[in-house]
């Protein structure tokens, strides 16, 4: 069985050692994601969720972190660092409130309502 491949675009190209192009970064066609090679050992690709600037690991090939974007395993673990993020957020301004066990749109207004009462 053949995994499904988020489609990308590759943006950037270099020569390697040898004289090759090889691919270090690309872009998902529905410009949602930033795959980009890091130059240290092995060379693994930082995978960058675009619309919130949230990176989301790192992978040691580019079909590797276009399969996580696939698979939506990219996505959730977006949803947890901005899950995270809003739980240090209202914690460093008093709030005490339950926080959300899972991440969505209602419950971040609400806490940034929350935040901007605790403000004035």
């Amino acid at each position: 069985m053949t995994a499904t491949l988020a489609p990308v675009r590759i943006t950037e190209r270099h020569r390697s050692l040898r004289g090759q192009l090889q691919a270090w970064a690309a872009v998902t066609v529905d410009g949602e994601w930033l795959i980009a090679r890091l130059e240290v050992a092995g060379t693994p690709w930082e995978l960058t969720h675009l619309p919130t600037g949230t990176g989301c690991g790192w992978f040691g090939s580019l079909l590797k972190a276009r399969r996580a974007i696939s698979d939506g395993s990219a996505l959730a673990a977006v949803k947890q660092a901005r899950l995270a993020a809003l739980r240090e957020e209202c914690a460093a301004a008093g709030i005490t409130a339950e926080s959300p066990a899972e991440l969505d749109d209602e419950a971040e207004h609400l806490y940034a309502l929350e935040r901007d009462d605790c403000e004035d």
